[in-house]
């Protein structure tokens, strides 16, 4: 049965698209569900997949204008950028087929999900969470700055790393002296709305010290608790142990190495496998959707021509969602 794509081409001004992405879209103006063959397959979930980030571009567009900056609203407005990259990326990979990679993509899209509605826990932006992200961004960009600086203990020990190693010390790495950016950014820092996380961060010994922006304003200390705190453990126990061993490389064997009925061994070609296709774009879609459910309901609860927009897409685009998570759509 084929179902007409709703309508959504990008907000230009938040992706650039070139001539080959108009090159891939041309002719494609309805989706047969059930494809018909691996081709049919790869445009199937290219295009559904594109068309959700297509439309989070447009929420993307009414969140910016609705928010006019401010130091709070930015960590949450560049995770839901970074949701929508991620999913672009996923989303073209699908087109060739390219299993392996999504799902490595796929692992950093629950994070980046995970992170979002901790941040719009309650469907309110936890303004102290957000500051806590900053603060940690910040510490980390300190972090950097004393690394590399040539004229700090830590820049000085990195430098003997780099002069020791027989593949780097031919290499003139230059050195810095970044006492000016460290001292700016420490005064920001030391701001009264950051100074109780960096105060918390330097209580802790250095191999203590928080690895995570949420654990600067919870009890999440790794992306298995956070996930734990937010309901989502069985999605982690289920999902990101195996899309881990992948991103790690512990895992190269599994569906890509098998047997044949002769007993001779048979090795996948690069691209696929086949079958996982749908898996990870049933996750995509589905984190992808819960974003753009979370930021409808956070910041247009009251707007009833945005909501009823996002009603009416959501009614064409469900055909593919609900064929990749194996349900039927309701009448």
């Amino acid at each position: 049965m084929k179902h007409n794509l709703p309508a959504s081409p990008a907000v230009g001004d938040l992706l650039s698209l070139g001539t080959k992405d108009k090159q891939l879209a041309e002719g494609i103006d309805a989706i047969e569900i059930e494809p018909n063959g691996s081709e049919e397959l790869y445009i199937l979930l290219h295009c559904g997949i594109r068309e959700s980030v297509y439309r989070g571009t447009h929420l993307m567009d009414m969140f910016s204008k609705k928010v006019q900056g401010g130091t709070e609203q930015a960590p949450l407005f560049m995770l839901y950028r970074h949701v929508l990259d991620i999913g672009d990326s996923i989303g073209t990979l699908l087109r060739f087929g390219s299993t392996s990679s999504t799902s490595i993509l796929l692992r950093s899209l629950f994070e980046s999900y995970l992170s979002l509605h901790f941040l719009l826990e309650g469907n309110v932006l936890n303004k102290d969470r957000s500051l806590a992200y900053w603060a940690h961004y910040k510490i980390k960009q300190l972090e950097t700055f004393t690394k590399y600086d040539s004229f700090a203990k830590e820049g000085k020990q990195f430098h003997k790393i780099l002069d020791d190693d027989p593949l780097a010390n031919n290499v003139d790495f230059p050195k810095h002296d970044y006492a000016h950016e460290r001292k700016e950014i420490e005064k920001i820092l030391n701001l009264d709305k950051f100074r109780q996380f960096y105060d918390q961060y330097k209580s802790r010994k250095k191999g203590k010290r928080p690895r995570h922006w949420y654990s600067l304003c919870s009890t999440a200390i790794d992306i298995r608790s956070l996930a734990k705190l937010l309901k989502r453990e069985a999605e982690y126990s289920l999902l990101y142990s195996r899309l881990s061993e992948l991103a790690h490389s512990t895992d190269v064997i599994s569906e890509k190495l098998t047997l044949s009925k002769e007993g001779a061994t048979l090795i996948h070609p690069l691209r696929g496998p086949y079958k996982s296709l749908k898996l990870v774009s049933s996750f995509t879609s589905s984190y992808l959707l819960g974003c753009h459910h979370a930021l409808v309901e956070s910041y247009f609860l009251k707007d009833e021509e945005v909501r009823a927009g996002f009603k009416n897409w959501y009614f064409k685009y469900r055909h593919f969602h609900l064929w990749l998570t194996g349900n039927q759509p309701k009448p």
